[in-house]
């Protein structure tokens, strides 16, 4: 539909605040017993989504026209799969 590089496949600025999500979600979970595995789960992954949106914002220099492929997949295999890990342990506490 719109070839790579186009600003429509930025979500308009959301993608910005999706490091967000999991660092939220760690202080929803403060006071929740026995959860300490999930609340570290949740800072490792809030500290590498921010590690790699820096790098594809422009730290270091690491992303280039050949590689911006490899780091979009490992930006999402950080930012997509935690919610079906926190998903799971969820329904777990419930039953």
């Amino acid at each position: 539909m719109f070839p790579m590089p186009d600003e429509r496949h930025g979500a308009f600025g959301i993608g910005r605040a999706g490091p967000l999500v999991p660092l939220f979600t760690f202080l929803a979970l403060r006071s929740v017993p026995n959860a300490s595995a999930m609340k570290l789960f949740l800072v490792f992954i809030f500290v590498g989504s921010v590690v790699v949106l820096a790098i594809m914002f422009g730290l270091g220099d690491l992303v280039t026209r050949q590689n911006v492929g490899i780091w979009q997949r490992i930006n999402s295999g950080i930012s997509i799969p935690w919610l079906a890990v926190l998903g799971y342990w969820l329904q777990c506490k419930r039953d």
